[in-house]
């Protein structure tokens, strides 16, 4: 059974097809990339997956479960959880805090450890989180008072202290210099080894060759090709669409 499957989605707003017949799954303790240059329907593929979006037609199961109409925060306590693009943390509290509240938003107060089959208080959860992103050290600072590198290690670790079954992110290394796109690599190749699925939407195609199990590529909206990641990036087409060149 598939982790997550999308089954020839569409998203459409008036006549623009953002989202055209989209098919492609996650299997579970997969790393999916998916890239596509800019207007190709990646953020939008992303939020019909995270129901933010409302599908035209077609079907989205996670864990074999049809979850096309299901409302975000109920698909949030199901095990998918996201990042952004932008930087989404609360600068009021500390790094812990941002965590704690994430463990704790549906009402729950156990969560899931990545790889195991085990359950956590929300605290030990928020903490746990903490030393996997190594970031104890700077628990009791502001968000805002740390490089921007570390700031996206802080939502990884939000999101991972909800005991996610599949993580989305959405561009986690973008504006990065190299240091910390190695940083963020390292901390993605890691949780992955320890059996976490993943679909990571990145325009850093070689990070996506380096980290990913199965590529998946979008151009206007549909799916310009998909497989094993160096081989889909170097097809003809592909080369077309995201390079502007087939040589």
């Amino acid at each position: 059974m598939s982790r997550l499957e999308l089954q020839d989605v569409r998203v459409h707003f008036g006549g623009v097809k953002a989202v055209d017949g989209v098919s492609f799954a996650v299997e579970p303790g997969q790393l999916v990339g998916m890239v596509g240059p800019n207007g190709s329907g990646k953020s939008t593929t992303v939020n019909a997956v995270t129901r933010t979006a409302d599908l035209t037609s077609g079907r989205i199961t996670f864990d074999g479960e049809d979850v096309s109409t299901v409302r975000p925060h109920v698909l949030r306590r199901k095990g998918l959880v996201r990042t952004f693009q932008g930087i989404r943390l609360i600068p009021e509290l500390s790094v812990r805090d941002n965590v704690r509240l994430a463990a704790e938003q549906d009402g729950s107060r156990r969560r899931w450890r990545v790889g195991r089959g085990e359950k956590l208080p929300s605290d030990t959860a928020c903490d746990a989180a903490l030393e996997r992103l190594d970031l104890l050290d700077v628990r009791d600072e502001a968000p805002s008072a740390l490089p921007y590198g570390t700031q996206r290690r802080v939502e990884i670790a939000r999101a991972l202290a909800t005991g996610p079954r599949l993580l989305l992110l959405d561009e986690p290394v973008a504006g990065m210099n190299r240091a910390e796109r190695e940083e963020i690599a390292a901390v993605l190749t890691d949780l992955n080894s320890d059996g976490l699925s993943m679909l990571v939407i990145e325009h850093d195609l070689r990070l996506l060759l380096a980290l990913s199990d199965h590529l998946v590529v979008l151009n206007f909206g549909r799916l310009l090709a998909q497989g094993e990641p160096a081989a889909t990036a170097a097809l003809p087409e592909v080369r077309q669409a995201y390079l502007g060149s087939a040589a």
